[in-house]
């Protein structure tokens, strides 16, 4: 989870964080600056939630922390957050997108995988 602020002017634009599912799909999902203030004392990095009544968009976003990440998950006023009672599912915290190293340099100037330059 991090915070994502603007460049210029260091005012933050959303709390940003990705989603890892049961099954290890991951998706990155956008806490909007407006409503951020109602779900900081409900996300918490490494709990199990359960996110309803959000809004899926395509992600156009230079930057994608999801390499294959063509959809986004956005919060509004009306997404429900639930901690998961049962906190022992085998879901894993981190996850990684490998690539060969032969494709590094196909990607070093394509900004949206983070690979560098």
């Amino acid at each position: 989870m991090w915070t994502a602020k603007n460049f210029a002017t260091c005012d933050v634009r959303s709390l940003d964080m990705l989603l890892i599912g049961e099954h290890g799909d991951q998706i990155h999902a956008v806490v909007p600056k407006e409503v951020i203030h109602q779900f900081t004392k409900q996300l918490h990095e490494g709990e199990l939630i359960r996110v309803e009544k959000f809004n899926v968009s395509t992600n156009n976003a230079t930057y994608r922390p999801v390499a294959e990440g063509e959809l986004k998950i956005y919060f509004s006023i009306d997404t429900v957050v639930k901690k998961l009672e049962n906190q022992d599912v085998s879901i894993p915290m981190h996850k990684f997108s490998f690539v060969d190293f032969s494709d590094i340099p196909t990607r070093c100037h394509k900004p949206k995988y983070l690979t560098g330059n």
